[in-house]
């Protein structure tokens, strides 16, 4: 267990911002008026929930503690985003504070994402691997670099910086 404990902080910690996700969500699923909002965020505290449960079982299975409490800081937190759902009403309201508390989130993060995507070409001359019945589809071989492409191409039309939203 020793050699896991800053492995099980890091759980831990990460363990307290879903606690706190699921607190502020759940409050924006009593909020929000329209059905397709409601049932998406309610689809987001399911994801919540399953993060929980994954994280919590890690740190069992490390030997370690699952801290089920947020802390004075992480409570003071909660009270003051409490008070900002006081000024919540409408589900476009809902909206902006729900993605600025996922954006709240994620901006300290130093996280790395990488994209991948397969890129096959087709050259009609030759000989042909793929089986006649596998013709049809070949212009589908290239769709996971396009969508590789295509993503880059917009981060950089947008200029994104890191850990910002399109």
């Amino acid at each position: 267990m020793e050699n896991n404990k800053a492995i099980l902080k890091e759980l831990n910690k990460f363990l307290k911002g879903i606690k706190m996700g699921t607190e502020t969500f759940k409050k924006y699923e009593e909020k929000a008026q329209d059905g397709k909002l409601k049932h998406q965020l309610s689809h987001i505290l399911s994801i919540f929930h399953s993060h929980d449960q994954k994280i919590s079982t890690a740190v069992l299975e490390l030997g370690g503690k699952v801290h089920d409490s947020l802390g004075i800081e992480g409570e003071m937190a909660l009270m003051f985003e409490k008070l900002k759902e006081v000024f919540v009403d409408t589900d476009k309201e809902i909206l902006e504070h729900a993605v600025k508390a996922i954006d709240m989130g994620s901006k300290n993060s130093d996280e790395k994402v990488g994209l991948v995507g397969k890129g096959l070409t087709f050259d009609t001359g030759g000989y042909s691997l793929k089986p006649s019945t596998a013709m049809d589809t070949m212009k589908s071989d290239m769709g996971g670099a396009a969508a590789v492409i295509g993503t880059m191409k917009a981060i950089a039309e947008n200029k994104v910086e890191k850990n910002k939203n399109l």
